[in-house]
């Protein structure tokens, strides 16, 4: 079974600028996940999917092959399972597409290829990587002018041990098979999926500033197991 992985790097963020390629510990945000593919058993080749060229620079700069995306699948509100699907199209010759995102530096390799094996040796169409959720629905609140209004009515569980496990979907491994791509909407999961649950220190998603600082500790400390 021929897998391939995909890193979806496009050039436009927010939260921090150019964040696909900030420097963490000394090293692009994005050599990172084309480090983590190559050492991928399951892997049999992967891709980086950007419009940028300076993302694509740094790709080749790691040896990474580059798809060219087209600018629609850029903006702040494409799909990055339409990302997928244009990758697929060009690419298809694969019967698994193995997604990861440049922002969770701290996945490795035996992540994914046990995600993989995961979903081969399974029936589902799908799989989700998976990590505790930080703030369960019961604890949260909403802010209503200078109220403060707890989420669920009527809510009688007060011990966070006695709430029911909840998840949150991390950058990657989302893996699915290539005959159930049209089903991913606008996810990158479809209805029938299962998961692969990755330990906290492993997940951490890099979206602000904060993030960074955390994952740059974590490295320089080695604390990830």
């Amino acid at each position: 079974m021929k897998i391939l992985g995909i890193i979806p790097a496009r050039g436009n963020s927010k939260e921090i600028p150019k964040k696909n390629i900030v420097l963490l510990d000394g090293k692009p945000l994005l050599a990172y996940t084309i480090n983590l593919l190559k050492a991928c058993k399951s892997i049999d080749s992967f891709v980086v999917s950007t419009e940028s060229d300076e993302i694509a620079k740094v790709a080749k700069e790691y040896s990474a092959p580059v798809l060219k995306r087209p600018d629609y699948l850029s903006r702040d509100d494409s799909s990055v399972a339409d990302v997928v699907r244009h990758v697929a199209h060009e690419l298809p010759h694969y019967k698994l597409y193995v997604t990861v995102y440049p922002t969770v530096p701290l996945c490795i390799p035996s992540d994914v290829d046990m995600a993989v094996n995961k979903l081969v040796n399974s029936d589902y169409e799908s799989l989700v990587s998976i990590v505790s959720a930080t703030i369960h629905p019961y604890g949260g609140y909403s802010i209503s002018g200078d109220d403060l209004v707890t989420n669920i009515e009527n809510q009688k569980i007060y011990r966070r041990q006695d709430m029911r496990p909840l998840y949150q979907a991390t950058g990657g491994p989302f893996i699915v098979r290539k005959e159930y791509l049209d089903k991913l909407g606008n996810n990158l999961y479809t209805e029938h999926k299962t998961f692969f649950l990755i330990p906290k220190e492993r997940a951490i998603d890099i979206d602000e500033e904060i993030d960074l600082k955390f994952a740059e500790f974590l490295l320089k400390t080695n604390q990830m197991h």
